[in-house]
């Protein structure tokens, strides 16, 4: 997972069009999330293993205070630093939705959560927006959120804040169904 190394397994897809949620707002980040629909069907294998999309009732779940996700990227490894040249990932538990509304002034709406150690530096940070957070429930890797902002990247007394995947999931549903019987047309 080198970026200036290919390796033998790795597969380069184009993206062909990308959906932006209808409500996505460019100042609060509330709403978002984005589909990607692929040029072609990645190979799956051991190196390209998709996560699953839970049921209304599993995304709750997953999202429990405590619960961790794993959060991978390029992304920066500190605050206004290049792009890690290797795939980096961290384990975070989710915060209580109150503990993550007390450490902002910025507003954390219900399709928002928060993730992170208030004391460690573990963090998503730039250059990882957009990347998965899943959690892995009985042996299964589940999508949950999706990596969205921070005041700056593992400072103290602040969490990072993740799209809450389980309020999208009628629209990506919804989207996917759209694409589908646009292509059997």
């Amino acid at each position: 997972y080198d970026k200036m190394r290919p390796d033998k397994d790795e597969q380069e897809i184009k993206v062909q069009k990308v959906v932006l949620h209808p409500h996505f707002h460019d100042y609060t980040f509330d709403s978002d999330i984005a589909l990607l629909y692929l040029s072609r069907p990645v190979n799956l294998g051991p190196f390209a293993v998709p996560a699953c999309l839970p049921d209304a009732n599993l995304a709750v779940r997953l999202l429990k205070p405590g619960e961790q996700g794993l959060v991978s990227g390029w992304g920066a490894t500190d605050f206004l630093r290049r792009s890690s040249r290797f795939l980096r990932k961290v384990m975070l538990p989710v915060a209580d939705q109150m503990s993550c509304i007390n450490t902002t002034e910025h507003a954390i709406t219900d399709n928002m959560f928060c993730a992170g150690y208030l004391m460690e530096e573990m963090d998503a940070c730039t250059g990882d927006s957009g990347g998965p957070f899943i959690v892995n429930y009985r042996g299964t890797w589940f999508l949950a959120g999706v990596v969205s902002w921070g005041e700056r990247c593992a400072a103290e007394g602040k969490y990072g804040v993740y799209t809450r995947l389980g309020n999208y999931l009628p629209w990506i549903h919804e989207e996917m169904m759209k694409e589908e019987s646009g292509r059997s047309q």
